[in-house]
């Protein structure tokens, strides 16, 4: 049987301090933009999920899960967003406040070289407005300096027909978009290596207003350096392997001295701390420094609370739960020509982490998939998937655990 080992570690850091995400953006075919996510169409994109309430506070109260990927003449997202709450919003023309709706807000550059970017504010409704930024005088990139474009945009979106049974199960309670937008319109051409960013932001406004966002601590939308880093790749398994797996990371030292920084981790098990682990970095003025904790980390399932000081000051404090993926092991049973698969959540919260997102792919193509409820009844289970049906090959095991912890795996039958 073979156990494999992958750590999610999220830091959130404000300030002069912060650490940059990574999003693989996988080359996929083009989908149906008509408001209702196909799992087979989207089945080649990226996954991004995780969203924090804007400034690092916190986990969001809703889920929002992602979809990103591309082709030669496109960029295309997908968005579901739960909430108990069936959203609100209405037409409001070619510029109207979006922002005002419920709603998805992204920005997007497809090519790190270039100053010009865009804000897409797409609401629950199908409106949608675009913003420029740094494009030929169109905006000036400071906040709200962005002008309103016409765009090759197609945009799409579905509510639940669940709600608003306030008996439905919270799984049934959502809203979902799909976009397609052209990049000649953008003036962008991404190849396989090019580099770009992207902010993915929710606007919640009914019934409880609140932004949420996939990222580092920004504090408002318009914190361009610390806009999750993308990387166009035509390999789809490489790029999923950026999905939410922070073992490693970056702190930046804008100012013109060094900076002496401590980061000291608690490791919490059993609601006591185990272990405290302090390390001392320089970074030069103006510079990056890297840093990985994922040498020292415990293998067992933990909170890890960080503290990042200098002089003693606490700059930023976080928790985080971390999870060892020796909880999930695997191994191809010839004989029976299965895979089986064994999930252990003893020990470990179940309303953090209560269902698990699993997929067999061939290539690009989703041949089988299966959402595990890990309940208090039900903390061990296995899975079996028969591979009787299929030819011999290489397959690839693709697991999220709600959407955050990321497992790629490959199985020779």
């Amino acid at each position: 049987m073979k156990k494999i080992l992958l750590i999610l570690l999220v830091i959130l850091v404000s300030g002069a301090l912060y650490a940059t995400p990574e999003i693989g953006i996988p080359y996929m075919n083009k989908p149906t933009i008509d408001g209702k996510i196909d799992a087979n169409e989207w089945q080649g994109a990226s996954r991004v999920a995780g969203f924090h309430l804007l400034g690092g506070r916190g986990p969001e109260p809703n889920k929002s899960v992602v979809y990103v990927g591309y082709d030669d003449d496109n960029f295309y997202l997908a968005y579901r967003f739960y909430g108990p709450n069936k959203p609100k919003g209405v037409d409001r023309g070619k510029s109207g406040p979006y922002w005002e709706d419920d709603s998805i807000e992204f920005f997007l550059n497809g090519d790190i070289n270039q100053e010009s970017y865009y804000q897409i504010i797409a609401n629950c409704s199908g409106g949608f407005v675009v913003f420029a930024y740094n494009l030929g005088g169109l905006g000036d990139g400071n906040d709200m300096g962005g002008k309103a474009v016409d765009l090759n945009v197609e945009y799409k979106t579905y509510i639940s027909p669940a709600y608003p049974d306030l008996t439905a199960s919270p799984d049934d309670l959502w809203w979902e978009g799909e976009i397609s937008i052209s990049w000649k319109s953008l003036g962008y051409s991404p190849k396989e290596g090019d580099e770009g960013f992207l902010f993915l932001a929710r606007d919640n406004v009914y019934p409880v207003a609140y932004n949420s966002d996939y990222g580092f601590a920004v504090n408002n939308f318009f914190e361009k350096d610390k806009y999750p880093i993308i990387h166009f790749l035509k390999d789809t398994v490489v790029a999923r392997m950026y999905e939410d797996i922070y073992s490693d990371f970056e702190i930046y030292n804008p100012t013109g001295n060094e900076k002496s920084i401590d980061i000291i981790n608690k490791i919490i098990y059993d609601g006591k701390i185990s272990e405290t682990i302090k390390d001392t970095i320089k970074i030069p003025a103006g510079k990056k420094s890297e840093f990985s904790l994922k040498e020292k980390l415990p293998k067992s399932i933990f909170t890890l609370i960080t503290e990042i000081t200098e002089n003693g000051k606490i700059l930023q404090k976080t928790e985080n739960d971390i999870i060892n993926i020796e909880m999930f092991s695997y191994n191809y049973d010839k004989e029976k020509d299965k895979i089986i698969l064994n999930f252990d959540f003893t020990g470990f919260g179940i309303n953090k982490y209560p269902y698990v997102d699993l997929r067999l792919m061939k290539e690009d193509n989703m041949l089988d998939g299966f959402m595990i409820n890990i309940t208090e009844d039900k903390r061990q289970q296995t899975i079996e998937i028969d591979m009787s049906k299929y030819e011999k090959g290489k397959y690839t095991l693709v697991c999220w655990i709600k959407g955050t912890v990321n497992i790629v795996e490959t199985i020779k039958k």
